[in-house]
């Protein structure tokens, strides 16, 4: 039998116990977990944290043109995915217009 199915099978009581005691623990761990490291040595030196930076991962979430993110769709990046036609170009639409009139449904 697994856990969760003895779990299933306790009565409504014993599962609310069960629930509030995880809970417990999981306040307790919370709130004592910074003062049990420092007691027992485990404080993390300077190296430690930089070589943890080194092995996070890097998120790049915005195209950028010379070094600078590109916060917003630029009419350039829309014409060269090839989004926008000629007469897009012949405006002086913004590029909220333009996506405005991308979603469009024809």
């Amino acid at each position: 039998m697994s856990i969760w199915q003895a779990y299933q099978n306790l009565p409504p009581k014993t599962k609310l116990a069960v629930g509030a005691g995880l809970l417990a623990w999981g306040v307790l761990g919370l709130q004592f977990s910074d003062e049990l490291e420092s007691k027992l040595g485990f404080i993390p030196t300077e190296a430690d944290k930089a070589e943890l930076e080194k092995l996070a991962p890097r998120i790049h979430g915005f195209p950028t043109v010379d070094g600078v993110p590109e916060t917003e769709v630029s009419p350039r990046l829309l014409k060269d995915l090839g989004f926008l036609t000629r007469s897009y170009w012949q405006t002086d639409a913004s590029s909220s217009d333009i996506i405005g009139n991308l979603r469009r449904p024809k």
